[in-house]
C-alpha cells in the first residue's frame, strides 16, 4: 500500500477491478465487462499494509480475452486505468489456471522473537 503510506484503515474500501469497454456499432454497444477480483489485506505494526489481489477467473466465458482496463479503487474513487491483455489476447483455447486461494485477511502482522525460555514473543 505505498500509494495509501501508512493509511491501512483504507485497504478493507480497496479493491481492484477490469473493465472491458466493448464495442459500439449503429447506436448499439456490445461486449462490455465488468468484474472484481478477490481480494484480502494484511496491515502490519507500521501501519503499512499489503493488498493481496487473485487471478483472473479460470473462466474464459466470464471474461473473453482481448484488452482491458484494470483499476484500482479506494473508497470509491478509481486510479488511472492501466490497458492490460487478458489471456494471450488471440481467438482459440486459452489458457488457464485453477483459481488460487488468497491468504486470509490480517490485522496486524507481529514479528515473532523468540526467548531463551522457547516461548515466543510477539
Amino acid at each position: 500500500s505505498g500509494d495509501l503510506g501508512k493509511q491501512s484503515s483504507a485497504l478493507p474500501k480497496t479493491y481492484v477491478s477490469i473493465i472491458r469497454t466493448g464495442y459500439s456499432t449503429h447506436a448499439m454497444n456490445m461486449g462490455q465487462r465488468y468484474l472484481q477480483l478477490n481480494s484480502t489485506y494484511s496491515v502490519n505494526q507500521d501501519g503499512s499494509g499489503v493488498l493481496h489481489v487473485s487471478q483472473m477467473p479460470p473462466c474464459v466465458a466470464c471474461f473473453p480475452p482481448g484488452p482491458a482496463m484494470m483499476f484500482v479503487v479506494v473508497d470509491g474513487v478509481p486510479s488511472n486505468g492501466v490497458m492490460v491483455m487478458v489471456g494471450t489476447g488471440q481467438l482459440g483455447t486459452q489458457p488457464t489456471a485453477a483459481a488460487a486461494d488468497l491468504p486470509g485477511t490480517i490485522t496486524a502482522v507481529h514479528r515473532l522473537a523468540k526467548r531463551p525460555s522457547g516461548l515466543y514473543l510477539g
